[in-house]
This record gives structure tokens, sequence and C-alpha cells, in this order.
């Protein structure tokens, strides 16, 4: 039965992968074709009470070595030492990517790294394309946006306190603007009903040229 559904699998692969899997077997494929030991199955049937049974799931667990070198990325050549380019570029790395995760198989190709996680882990790395969005980075962006978290924070404050301020203007009248103004007399004159309405009138147009001080017998 499952080699049925491995040909049925198989049959439903563009020929453009089916090319890509017929040169460079996966591993599974390589498992496949070998005959099972028998340490794999005690390895696999051991309790977790036998120290040993982690190391040989381990060495069960790990994907064995490949006969021929990873074609999405440089080797080099074990007889001259000198360093072979990848067999495919980048683009044709991410086509078969995208063929692969359509149909499912994926996790059979070789480490690229145009595969989804890879993409996915610099993502979360680096951010996006803009500089500044990965993780602990900040964008440098305007003078303004830069100030604005600041700006809104004081104006929020400010208008909680409004209340407050309020009250305490409505407690201690016009000598708070006075106080405020840095004034520390006034002598308003008497005279006529509108004299101090006037000189008040003045005082706040320009309050530091009626700064005066209380007037001494």
């Amino acid at each position: 039965m499952a080699s049925q559904e491995y040909v049925k699998l198989a049959q439903s692969l563009p020929p453009r992968l089916l090319r890509f899997f017929a040169r460079y077997p996966p591993p599974a494929a390589s498992l496949a074709n070998r005959a099972p030991s028998s340490s794999v199955s005690t390895s696999l049937n051991t309790s977790s009470s036998d120290p040993n049974a982690s190391q040989e799931e381990n060495t069960v667990s790990d994907s064995p070595p490949t006969p021929y070198p990873n074609p999405f990325q440089s080797h080099k050549h074990h007889a001259s030492g000198k360093w072979h380019d990848p067999v495919y570029s980048l683009r044709r790395q991410a086509d078969l990517v995208k063929m692969a995760n359509a149909h499912g198989v994926e996790e059979l190709l070789p480490y690229t790294v145009k595969g989804t996680e890879e993409r996915i882990a610099k993502r979360q790395e680096h951010g996006l394309r803009v500089k500044g969005t990965g993780v602990g980075q900040k964008v440098k962006g305007k003078q303004w946006e830069r100030t604005m978290k600041g700006r809104l924070e004081k104006r929020r404050q400010a208008m909680l306190e409004m209340p407050k301020m309020v009250q305490q203007w409505k407690q201690v009248g016009f000598a708070f603007v006075l106080i405020c103004c840095g004034i520390q007399g006034l002598m308003i004159p008497t005279a006529g009903p509108r004299t101090g309405v006037e000189e008040m009138a003045k005082m706040i147009a320009s309050p530091t040229k009626f700064i005066v001080h209380y007037a001494t017998d």
C-alpha cells in the first residue's frame, strides 16, 4: 500500500521535480532502498531507562549522509580542493521550493537558503526590507515621528491635569497670572471706575512694562 501511495505521489508531481528527485534522491528514498538493520529496531524498542537509548535514538533520527554533495550549495572537491559553484542558482532553487511546497514534499529537498523555514527565520531576525524593522531594531524616521510619542504623552498628562488647573484658576483668580509672569506687586490707581480695567488690559498686553511695587507710605 505504501508503494502505491508513493507511485501516486510521484505521478502527481510536475516533471521538473521528478527529474530533480531522480538525479538527487532524498535521504528517505535512499533509506527505503537499504535493508533495515537490527540496531534501528532495537534502539526504537528500548525503554527510556536505558542510558544508551537516547544516544541511539539521536543517531537514528539524524538524516544519513547523501552520496552526492548538496546541489544548492557550493562544495569543495575532495581531490582537487577547488570550490565548485552550486548546480542550481538561487532563482531555480526558489522555483523548486515553491513547486515542492505546493505539492507537500518540500522536506524532501536538500537544505537551501530559499526554504520556507529559512526565509521565515531570516525575516524574524532581520525584519522586512525596510531598515530598522528587525528584532531589537528601530526605524529612524523623521524628527516629528521620533518625538511624537513624547509629545502625545505630554499632551495626555496636560489633559489629565486640566481640571486641577481650572480649579486653581478659580481659587486664585488674576493674581495667578501675575505670579506666573514674575510680577512682585501691583499698584492700581483707583481715581476712576475704568482706570483699573484699563491698567489690567495694558498689563495683559505687555506685563513686563508694568512691574511696580506696592506703594509705601
